[in-house]
């Protein structure tokens, strides 16, 4: 009989033996640097040409840098606009980050829930079969899954947290299940945790994209969700952080189906925005909504659709900066704390919405590793660590919560 071991090897062999001809062979991820006005708005316009089929990785930057993933076949004619910039090649080809992965996927036989990244289903699953834990149904999906999450604790303050409205950013669940598990553990600060608050806890709130990343035949960057657009069939989905009704269809978001960022044929059109829109405006004294995304190691507070501070200024900043000094202590592993409209605004998003129509006045969104290395295709092997700092930063953002 063949040993695992030699199986493992000789199914890494092949994969780094035969040049792979994915999808993604030859992609790259250009990081651009918008160092004046002009610059943004050239840049801007150089992102409208749609013979590019360019995707922007991050939503979210600091220091003024754009990651944009670029299809092999448009990557001469889009370095050619780059003259006024100066810029850099991140990821030399994307196959080869998705073929790692994949690998990963082959010989992992860990017996531990984060040793790989995990289905919907089975995520949900793990988190109600742990003690304390009691099922929650937020709705259902145009493709018929459902979004479902957990409730525990019993303090009379609330908090929301979810992961995986973007489908692709596959770390965000991983990472929300890894702290609902710490919250439930026996864990001092846990148990302590759970009697001033009341947590919900979704781990992917958008099933349908979800899974059709992990789809051999779907799509592995993927954003959106997988509803069709009767008025444009060609492109379906809508971006679910671009439909929620605070300042939809402002600047930060688009009309055009067949983007990334497209927001949907009228506030709150997206089954799942509905859904999590309801679910939490159903709630008592909520105090925090966290939203978990990748990738840039960021914390972002209100606004991000206006460079303009929110009422709460002052408050959000020293809550995120607490967040931020406990999370980097842990493996020394770099996040900045700042308001979301850092370089371009964004609009209808999760954050601003809950903070302006629930009055939920620690509404945040974290951007978890990496800072553009791997991207959306992070490594299973940072799954841990990710958790354990997310876990502390979330620790001390709460406790100044409780206190304020």
């Amino acid at each position: 009989m063949v040993s695992y071991l030699a199986l493992a090897l000789t199914l890494l062999a092949a994969v780094s033996a035969v040049p792979s001809k994915g999808k993604y062979h030859g992609d790259k991820v250009f990081r651009v640097n918008i160092d004046t006005p002009e610059q943004k708005e050239l840049f801007h316009s150089i992102l409208k040409d749609k013979s590019l089929k360019m995707d922007v990785w991050t939503d979210h930057t600091h220091g003024n840098v754009v990651d944009v993933h670029v299809p092999q076949k448009s990557v001469k004619q889009f370095k050619s606009k780059l003259s006024e910039f100066s810029h850099s090649t991140i990821v030399e080809n994307v196959q080869d980050l998705v073929d790692s992965e994949k690998t990963h996927s082959l010989v992992s036989k860990s017996s531990s829930i984060y040793s790989d990244y995990q289905d919907a289903a089975t995520l949900v699953k793990y988190l109600q079969g742990l003690p304390g834990a009691t099922p929650i149904r937020l709705g259902s999906t145009y493709g018929g899954n459902t979004i479902d999450g957990i409730k525990f604790g019993s303090g009379p303050k609330t908090i929301v947290f979810n992961g995986g409205i973007h489908a692709r950013e596959w770390i965000s669940p991983a990472v929300t299940t890894y702290v609902a598990d710490y919250l439930l553990s026996s864990d001092p600060t846990a148990v302590s945790l759970r009697s001033k608050f009341t947590f919900h806890v979704i781990p992917v709130a958008n099933p349908d994209g979800y899974a059709y990343t992990r789809d051999p035949n779907g799509d592995r960057m993927w954003r959106k969700n997988m509803e069709p657009n009767p008025s444009n069939p060609d492109c379906a989905g809508t971006d679910i952080n671009r439909n929620f009704s605070f300042k939809w269809s402002d600047p930060g978001a688009s009309s055009d189906e067949c983007d990334e960022t497209y927001y949907g044929s009228g506030p709150l059109s997206t089954k799942e925005a509905k859904a999590l829109d309801t679910y939490v405006k159903s709630l008592k004294n909520v105090v925090s909504y966290m939203d978990l995304h990748s990738y840039s190691q960021l914390w972002l507070y209100p606004w991000g659709y206006t460079q303009s501070p929110s009422p709460d200024h002052t408050d959000h900043a020293a809550a995120a900066a607490a967040g931020v000094k406990a999370l980097n202590a842990v493996n020394k592993v770099k996040f900045t704390a700042e308001q979301s409209d850092s370089l371009y605004q964004t609009s209808g998003t999760t954050d601003d919405h809950f903070y302006a129509t629930a009055g939920v006045k620690y509404s945040m969104t974290i951007e978890l590793r990496d800072t553009g290395n791997n991207g959306f295709i992070l490594p299973a092997s940072q799954i841990v660590p990710s958790g354990k700092e997310t876990v502390a930063g979330l620790v001390a953002f709460w406790g100044y919560v409780d206190a304020h």
